[in-house]
């Protein structure tokens, strides 16, 4: 057996695997960049959620950030039932959630997309 021929064989192994990792690291580099994009794009898509607690005789909630998307309401009463009510934007960035006037207490969730 020679040794050296053996060593050498071996080296150029090595060098090729160092090549090839190199070149994956390279080539890895664009899927990196686009997946980290994509994953900011999914926090712009994440809707914004804010929920309220509706108390005894209130006939409204507001809620203070009136975020630009589609807007959607739901209001529970304390049974789990979903009890009707309006929403309106408000000129001073507030949305407003309007409901009958209340006997019980309730919640009242606002998602914006």
């Amino acid at each position: 057996m020679n040794y050296e021929v053996e060593i050498n064989k071996i080296n150029a192994r090595l060098d090729n695997l160092q090549q090839s990792f190199i070149q994956a690291q390279k080539n890895q580099v664009p899927i990196t960049a686009k997946t980290d994009s994509t994953a900011n794009k999914v926090n712009v898509l994440t809707p914004y959620t804010e929920s309220k607690t509706v108390y005894i005789d209130d006939e409204y909630v507001t809620f203070d950030i009136a975020k630009d998307g589609i807007i959607s309401v739901q209001m529970v009463d304390n049974d789990g039932q979903n009890v009707p009510c309006m929403f309106e934007r408000m000129a001073n960035e507030q949305i407003r959630v309007s409901f009958a006037k209340r006997d019980s207490l309730a919640t009242v969730t606002i998602s914006i997309q």
